[in-house]
């Protein structure tokens, strides 16, 4: 009799371990979609704020006007300049003959 209730705790045993088993597979599952959504958040979350970082910080990014501003009368002064050098080289020339 002894030998027989100690069968039948064994295989309670046995079934209560594949029961946890599948609990734990469960938990674990459930906890690793967890984590990985909350690390996505985190991600978004700090690319997001340097991004907004980026766009008030005036010196990294410029508007369209504060370009036009900067680069443009560069490229007028750079076809003067071209301009010039043409002009001094017909001087040179006429001045050679």
């Amino acid at each position: 009799m002894v030998d027989y209730t100690l069968v039948k705790i064994y295989y309670k045993m046995e079934d209560f371990l594949s029961v946890l088993k599948d609990y734990v597979t469960l938990i674990m599952f459930v906890s690793g979609i967890i984590v990985a959504s909350v690390t996505s958040r985190v991600i978004t979350h700090s690319r997001l704020k340097r991004l907004e970082e980026h766009v008030i910080d005036g010196d990294k990014h410029w508007t369209t006007e504060k370009k036009i501003q900067v680069f443009v009368p560069r490229v007028e002064i750079e076809r003067r300049f071209e301009n010039i050098e043409r002009i001094l080289l017909k001087l040179e020339k006429q001045f050679d003959k």
